[in-house]
């Protein structure tokens, strides 16, 4: 892992959590010929937003929505320049760490289906079946902390 490598929690609004936000948009939204929009964002200020840089530049994010006794893993997203990183497990070891500090027991998410492989090697396993959102199929998916 390069030296610059950095992980961190940020604060809701602060100039960090705008370079997170333009991260998502670009790797997770803008793909889609969607847009993050004000609606998508309102359950930001409710999440703890973890990111990694490698000097100044925002190249991975995740967001931990705290529905005790559950966290909600949101908005993953890696540059894809920098995806042979593992800044993905890294970033999902960084929320589950914040999430028992928290008291959480259990993560759930929604998956795109094309990264469910991705979850299944970090232990979180499929739980129903899938779904459109965002105009992709995903799959709900869950770990216990315990």
């Amino acid at each position: 892992m390069p030296d610059e490598l950095v992980l961190k929690r940020v604060d809701f609004g602060s100039d960090a959590y705008h370079q997170l936000v333009e991260l998502r948009n670009r790797w997770l939204r803008i793909p889609l010929g969607l847009t993050i929009s004000k609606r998508d964002m309102e359950p930001d200020a409710q999440c703890l937003h973890l990111g990694a840089w490698l000097k100044d530049e925002a190249v991975g994010c995740v967001l931990l929505q705290l529905e005790p006794p559950t966290g909600i893993l949101r908005q993953m997203a890696v540059a894809e320049r920098h995806r042979h990183l593992a800044l993905g497990r890294k970033l999902v070891a960084l929320l589950e760490s914040e999430a028992r500090q928290h008291g959480l027991v259990e993560i759930t998410l929604h998956a795109r289906l094309e990264a469910a492989g991705f979850y299944e090697k970090l232990g979180y396993r499929r739980d129903g079946d899938v779904f459109e959102e965002v105009t992709v199929p995903h799959i709900a998916m869950r770990k216990s902390l315990g």
